[in-house]
C-alpha cells in the first residue's frame, strides 16, 4: 500500500486552516500547526477524483471510465471480497482512493463524497485504525464557526450531533441513505495525550 502511495500518491493539500502541505505536529501549546521542519505530510492520497493541479491520477481512472482490471492485484481482490458480501445493493464500482499518514496526527475535513461515486460508501482501514466522525449537515451549518476551529472540534467535535465510528485496523465501514447523503464523514486530527510505559514512565501520542 505505501509503495503503491508513493508512486502515484500526491500530498494532500491542507486545508484553509493551514493552507500548505507539511505534516501536521503538535505546539507546546498543544494547537495543530504546520510542521517547522516542513516535513512532507500530513497524508499520501491516491485518487482518479480531479481534486489539484499536483496530483498523479492513478492508472485505474475514476467514474464512468474506472477500470478494474489496472488496479493492482490487492486492491482488486479487496473490491472482489466487498462486492461478494451479502446484502449490499451495488451498482459499478466508481472510486477507488487511497490515504496513507505519514504521522500520527492525520485529519480529513467533514465532507460528503460526490453524488455521482453511487449510493454506498464504504471505508476499509488496512495499516493503522481510524476514527470517523459522522455529522449531521444541518447541524453543521449551524455551527460553522465551530466545525472549521481546530482548537474547538478537536475537544468538543464539529457538533453536539456527532456519531464517532471506531474502524479497528483492517475493518469495513458501510454507510448509505441518510448516513451517505444527510451526514458528512471526517477523522479528527487527535489530542496530545502522555501515554505509560512498561518502565513506568511516560511517553506523548495521540488520542483519536
Amino acid at each position: 500500500i505505501r509503495d503503491l502511495a508513493m508512486k502515484h500518491g500526491s500530498i494532500m493539500q491542507g486545508s484553509v486552516a493551514y493552507g500548505n502541505a507539511v505534516r501536521l505536529v503538535f505546539s507546546d501549546k498543544g494547537e495543530v500547526i504546520p510542521d517547522p521542519a516542513g516535513t512532507p505530510g500530513p497524508m499520501l492520497r491516491v485518487t482518479g477524483r480531479p481534486e489539484n493541479e499536483r496530483q498523479l491520477p492513478p492508472p485505474w481512472g475514476y467514474g464512468t471510465d474506472l477500470d478494474e482490471g489496472k488496479l493492482p492485484p490487492q486492491l482488486k481482490q479487496a473490491v472482489d471480497r466487498i462486492r461478494a458480501l451479502p446484502g449490499y445493493p451495488l451498482g459499478p464500482l466508481r472510486d477507488v482512493t487511497l490515504n496513507v499518514r505519514n504521522s500520527s496526527i492525520a485529519r480529513l475535513d467533514p465532507h460528503l463524497d460526490p453524488l455521482s461515486d453511487g449510493a454506498c460508501c464504504f471505508v476499509l482501514t488496512l495499516l493503522s485504525g481510524a476514527v470517523l466522525t459522522f455529522s449531521p449537515l444541518e447541524e453543521l451549518k449551524k455551527e460553522a464557526a465551530r466545525a472549521v476551529d481546530p482548537q474547538q472540534y478537536g475537544m468538543r467535535s464539529f457538533t453536539d450531533k456527532d456519531i464517532d465510528c471506531l474502524a479497528r485496523r483492517r475493518s469495513l465501514c458501510h454507510f448509505a441513505g441518510d448516513a451517505r447523503y444527510k451526514w458528512s464523514h471526517a477523522v479528527r486530527p487527535g489530542l496530545p495525550v502522555e501515554l505509560p510505559t512498561e518502565d513506568g514512565g511516560s511517553r506523548p501520542g495521540i488520542c483519536e
